[in-house]
């Protein structure tokens, strides 16, 4: 008769000291090894279990843990050492644990449950109200059964869609920005996983709906879709950019010229055409009647939410046509119509906001024709304001067919000889300010 034989599981611990060469003092390190494989090893490539995910991400603030004695090496070891004597997830978090030692000391046998309170469904980032809620329910689709049945469901369209080898976490932010901003999953693809990619479609589905009616365009219209558009933060437009911002809220839309000096029609206009489409037919629709042609332009301008500092546009060619929209008071234009960049006058451009009176233009009465190459700037408002400046880059005949083809397709005026010459003789011919700084300073000198 053969011995009864008892398969048991062996821990032994190797201690080692070394010296720490910053501090100079001999550090004890313990190591446990195991011939538990299971919770010794992580998943393929890595990752971690299912159930590791199921079981951590219902963990809360108040459930009981307890550690082994440290045995990590490197920084892990003195990470460790700050939060191995926690008695809860949250006293853990607290004192250096990071999310991740969660799921690594849980699955490797470090860190074992006794007890507390446990979610029966891990927390969604919107139901989290606790810090530890908040750390564990960014893994939620991971582990919650309602999110795990949809990325099962939605598997077919990942894959035909060419997003299939896309990880979880992206497949399940594209099903969130799908549901919040009603889109549906088939519009999207791998590259447009970020929020200002997502409402800008959104906004582009809108505006192809609107552009379909053939009705006339109103503000209502733009404001519908400006209010969906997602906005660039832009750093670069220091010369607009208030005293104290570090970016101003603003796009553009249609011809660039790149810094190689080429011509072309930019990404986010060819990805969002419907949007450029609708403002083009605004203007057309709402160009006011004492102009005979169609106003020129290559490129839009987009701004929300700030009053930009007085400037000029440099790079234009010909006038500009500008309009506001949305809730707000004050916000007018204010612009030097007489304005011709000339320093003999004796006025540099920060001079002349405090020196010489403004044209005041309301440009939330409808699109207003003023040169942008002049001096100009937004008063202060309160509220929520939206503005579009449509315009003509520079050499603007230097652009490819290709892209003027693309440009008219969408509801564009090309600019040509005529309309340019048309809208430049609109304007008044600048007069300068030399004779009226003269004046300034005459009445300065009488006064006692």
């Amino acid at each position: 008769m053969k011995p009864r034989t008892t398969v048991r599981k062996v821990t032994t611990v190797k201690r080692n000291v070394k010296k720490d060469r910053h501090t100079g003092f001999s550090t004890v390190r313990a190591k446990v090894v195991s011939n538990d494989k299971t919770k010794q090893k992580l998943g393929k490539g890595g990752f971690y279990h299912d159930e590791t995910y199921k079981a951590v991400c219902c963990w809360t603030e108040g459930t009981r843990i307890q550690y082994v004695p440290n045995p990590k090496s490197g920084k892990s070891f003195f990470r460790y050492a700050k939060y191995e004597k926690a008695k809860t997830v949250g006293e853990a978090l607290a004192r250096g644990s990071l999310s991740l030692d969660l799921l690594f000391d849980y699955q490797t046998g470090k860190l074992t449950v006794k007890g507390g309170p446990i979610h029966k469904v891990p927390c969604t980032p919107e139901e989290a109200k606790t810090h530890t809620d908040r750390v564990l329910g960014k893994w939620y689709y991971r582990a919650h059964p309602d999110k795990l049945a949809q990325l099962h469901k939605a598997r077919a369209i990942f894959q035909a869609k060419s997003m299939g080898h896309m990880n979880m976490k992206n497949q399940a932010k594209a099903l969130d920005l799908s549901k919040k901003l009603n889109l549906k999953l088939e519009e999207f693809g791998e590259g447009m996983l970020s929020q200002l990619d997502a409402a800008r479609k959104s906004a582009d589905n809108v505006a192809k709906s609107l552009v379909q009616k053939k009705a006339r365009t109103t503000n209502a219209d733009v404001l519908k879709v400006l209010k969906k558009w997602a906005y660039h933060k832009n750093d670069v437009r220091i010369n607009v950019m208030p005293d104290g911002d570090k970016f101003v809220f603003s796009d553009t839309l249609g011809l660039v010229r790149t810094r190689d000096g080429r011509y072309m029609v930019n990404g986010i206009t060819e990805a969002s055409p419907n949007v450029f489409h609708l403002l083009q037919k605004w203007l057309r629709d709402n160009t006011p009647k004492e102009y005979r042609e169609a106003f020129p332009s290559t490129s839009i301008s987009l701004n929300y939410a700030y009053a930009a500092k007085t400037h000029r546009d440099k790079g234009n060619h010909g006038p500009s046509m500008g309009m506001a929209v949305g809730q707000f008071t004050g916000g007018k234009l204010r612009y030097w119509e007489h304005d011709n960049n000339d320093k003999r006058d004796g006025l540099e451009l920060d001079d002349l906001a405090q020196r010489v009176p403004p044209k005041i233009v309301d440009v939330s009465k409808g699109p207003k024709l003023f040169d942008g190459r002049r001096a100009h700037a937004v008063e202060a408002f309160k509220g929520s304001r939206y503005s579009l400046v449509f315009f003509s880059i520079g050499k603007y005949w230097r652009a490819p067919k290709p892209a003027e083809d693309f440009l008219t397709k969408y509801g564009a005026e090309f600019p040509a000889d005529k309309t340019m010459r048309y809208y430049l003789g609109q304007v008044r011919q600048p007069q300068g300010y030399k004779g009226f700084t003269k004046k300034i300073k005459k009445i300065a000198k009488s006064k006692p």
